[in-house]
């Protein structure tokens, strides 16, 4: 009786550590976003997609740090540049944007900034498309 007793109470805790553990790790998740956009709002972009990827990292399901990332990446880009960083960043931005839509396909921020990417980079056809 005291064994079985012994597992249900180790059981319990078990439960209860996870739990909390889960629970820490959101709200780490959260820090990192606020932090991220701490720096977004004084245009450290860098700083910010390195926050976002972090609260990514930690709560995978966040979709507003998505979200945020690829808006950081988005800032990140120059029109009219082939550099190919500018470049690699605008494709950053496009595959997090979708990644949003993967999760929640009416997302109107995601649609519209898909399709000011493309507008911008002179894809005009595609701007269309993701504009409708």
């Amino acid at each position: 009786m005291r064994l079985e007793q012994s597992r249900v109470y180790l059981s319990v805790a078990t439960l209860a550590l996870v739990a909390g553990l889960t629970g820490c790790t959101k709200l780490k998740a959260r820090d990192s976003l606020n932090k991220g956009v701490a720096a977004f709002k004084q245009a450290q972009y860098q700083e910010a997609v390195e926050y976002f990827k972090r609260s990514i990292e930690l709560d995978p399901e966040f979709l507003t740090a998505r979200l945020y990332l690829a808006t950081a990446y988005m800032s990140q880009y120059v029109p009219g540049s082939e550099s190919p960083d500018n470049l690699k960043v605008a494709q950053e931005a496009h595959d997090e944007f979708r990644r949003v839509l993967e999760r929640d396909p009416n997302n109107t921020i995601a649609i519209a900034s898909i399709a000011s990417l493309y507008f911008h980079q002179k894809k005009f056809d595609e701007a269309e498309e993701w504009y409708r």
